[in-house]
Formats: C-alpha cells, structure tokens, sequence
C-alpha cells in the first residue's frame, strides 16, 4: 500500500515539517505533493488524503475536496490556524479524520499520522476491522507515558529522560549503548545500564545484531507507541 498525500501549506516551513513527520513515520509507503495554493482537482491522480490550511482558503479547499470526491474516496486533515468554532465543524461535516492546530507539537502530528496509516492498512488489508485497531484511529490516548516508578533518584530519572529523548530525536535509528554513553557523557557501563532498564520497563526495543565478525552485539531502538 502506498498512499498518496497532498498538503496545501502557504508555509515553507511548516511544510518542511509535515513531510518530515510523513517520512519519520511512514517512509516510502507515501507519495507526498506539496501546493503552496489550492492545485487544480485531477482525475487522473486524485489523493488519498488532503492536509491543508483552511484559515486563508477555506472556500478553496472545501471545493476542491468535493471536486476530488467525484473521483474518489479522499480522506481530510485540517492543519490550521483556524480556531473558530464554526471552521472546525465545517471540517467535522466535510468528514475531517482530525483538527490539528498551529503551532503542533511533532508528537502530536505523527501520533495523528499513525493512527491514519494503521487504520488504512487495515482497510487496504480487506479483513475485518477490530475494535483496538478502531480506537487507535478515534481516540489519541491520554498522552505519552510516564516514567515507570524505578528505583532511582531524582537526577537518575532525568538522565533517563535524556536517553529517551535522544532516541526519540531518531525514531528509526538503533543505537549500541557505547554510542549513547557518547552522545550523553557518561560510561558506557553506566549507559547500558539505564538503557536495559528502559527496556525492562517497556520503553525501549533490545535487538541482538550479527555482524560478520566477533560478539552479536546489543542496539537499542525507542518503542513507536511512546512517540
């Protein structure tokens, strides 16, 4: 499945980070477009979901999703300025998947992105829906987790904080405890350390690597669900 998003965004920078949220975490499964005014509807290549600022073209954007609709189911994702009542239930009967507000946070646009990619790989999947794949669409969850209560001091838990962070800064990289002990200035003792009680407490992914010579080594990856 390879999905096809086009985003109207006058901003260059904030279009600058909804593709990066799209590639952190869907990759190559999207075809992304990017318009900086509302592109002329085609049949030939209609999307799959539109992502755009409503606040300056809302006229615009409602016409051009009914115009793509004619060819197509075509999901709506609002990320706007707009915070007028009235604007967020147009979107609501324009069938909008979310309400994404300026300025997001990076967390929150890709929690929302997730939960969109989950739900069409089901329905592109042709089974039948459950309802845990149901909720991860409708409801966002209460947030990101808390530390689990370890038995560590204050100053513990926030290096703990720290690796979390830096892991979280590169979702798809896996990192060998020697370079974690590089990046945040401690032994790599010490790093390996924390890090399998991150793993241990739920937060972080151990992956035993092959290499082609010497010990398999240990890489540490950050879990998707705590992004």
């Amino acid at each position: 499945m390879r999905l096809t998003i086009w985003i109207l965004e006058p901003d260059p920078a904030v279009a600058h980070q909804l593709t990066s949220a799209w590639q952190t975490v869907a990759g190559d499964q999207v075809e992304l477009r990017l318009f900086s005014s509302p592109p002329a509807a085609s049949q030939d290549n209609p999307p799959d979901l539109l992502m755009g600022e409503i606040y300056t073209h809302c006229d615009q954007v409602t016409d051009l999703l009914l115009t793509l609709r004619r060819y197509g189911s075509i999901d709506f994702l609002p990320v706007t300025c707009d915070t007028a009542p009235s604007s967020f239930t147009r979107a609501q009967q324009l069938g909008a998947i979310d309400y994404i507000l300026k300025p997001f946070t990076s967390r929150r646009l890709r929690q929302s992105l997730r939960r969109y990619l989950s739900l069409k790989q089901g329905l592109t999947a042709g089974y039948a829906l459950t309802q845990k794949q149901l909720d991860l669409f409708f409801f966002s969850g209460s947030g990101r987790k808390k530390l689990p209560a370890l038995p560590f001091s204050d100053a513990e838990l926030q290096f703990c904080k720290r690796v979390l962070s830096l892991l979280a800064s590169s979702p798809e990289k896996r990192y060998s405890a020697e370079e974690v002990a590089q990046l945040t200035a401690v032994s790599r003792v010490t790093a390996r350390k924390y890090l399998e009680k991150l793993t241990e407490a739920g937060y972080v992914l151990r992956l035993l690597v092959y290499g082609q010579k010497g010990r398999p080594r240990n890489l540490y990856q950050i879990k998707g669900d705590i992004l």
